[in-house]
């Protein structure tokens, strides 16, 4: 980035290997170095979400005052802003190449997470910053946004049939708000993964209507693509799902199984026994 030699448009077609400069995302501005971190319309949906969410990411002229803004700020909000470029960036060439784009609400969760996830890992390392290591980034846990509930889930099934499904709910500041687990009977993985979501409408407490928003995390995929699809088609047949009409704001995600471990052991706790 420093070097200008990210291939934007403007880039490429400078050297002629694009037809037009344009950005993709239909600004009708000239794709450059300052248009994808700071005037973008994507990435001023996403900056709008985090100043909604307290976070102060300001509009600079240029990308020099952009690096004097940062300059200035903690390294958490340095990492943030990284990362919301970074999940920006890699958003656009999804959508170029014709991949579905995520929407800026879910770049600006995952932004904060990954941000987090930094901080954490910069503690633990008595200052050596592990910025470089995507595999531990995507393997980690990450925290949702201020004033908001995340919700891992998760199934177990044994070869007698016998199974589990469980899952956990925490805050913000990753403190554990809720464990839950159900003993079942069952031949098929993928049902119990679904039957994991639709407990959380049974475990669901009053106070957590005082949140924002929500998000709801498994580690199968099919699971998740099914709901989003669900989603789509005006909720039809969601009635387990009814509890998220109450909230401004619902994400659903994949995520890798290292990421949901927690998740996984209330599953594999509740063959034994169901609790909550």
């Amino acid at each position: 980035m420093f070097n200008n030699s990210i291939p934007t448009f403007k880039f490429l077609s400078y050297r002629r290997l694009q037809a037009g400069s344009l950005c993709p995302m239909g600004c009708n501005e000239d794709e450059y170095l300052h248009h994808i971190s700071n005037s973008c319309s994507k990435i001023k949906d996403v900056f709008g979400h985090l100043n909604n969410w307290g976070f102060a990411i300001i509009s600079c002229h240029s990308f020099a005052d952009r690096c004097s803004w940062l300059e200035k700020k903690s390294s958490f909000i340095i990492n943030l802003f990284c990362s919301t470029i970074y999940l920006s960036w890699k958003n656009r060439c999804e959508m170029v190449f014709g991949k579905t784009g995520k929407s800026p609400l879910s770049i600006t969760t995952e932004a904060i997470g990954i941000a987090s996830s930094l901080v954490i890992c910069n503690h633990q390392n008595s200052g050596q910053l592990v910025v470089n290591q995507q595999d531990l980034l995507y393997k980690s846990w990450h925290p949702p946004p201020p004033d908001w509930i995340k919700f891992n889930v998760d199934a177990s099934l044994l070869c007698s049939y016998k199974g589990g499904v469980g899952g956990v709910c925490h805050d913000h500041r990753g403190r554990l708000l809720l464990a839950f687990g159900r003993s079942c009977v069952h031949w098929d993985i993928a049902h119990l993964e679904l039957l994991a979501i639709k407990t959380i409408n049974e475990v669901f407490k009053d106070w957590m209507l005082e949140y924002n928003g929500i998000i709801i995390e498994g580690d199968n995929i099919n699971i998740i693509k099914l709901i989003h699809k669900k989603i789509k088609a005006g909720m039809e047949g969601m009635e387990y799902l009814s509890f998220t009409k109450n909230f401004n704001h619902v994400i659903c995600n994949w995520v890798n199984r290292d990421s949901n471990k927690l998740a996984d052991l209330c599953a594999n706790y509740a063959i034994l026994s169901s609790f909550d």
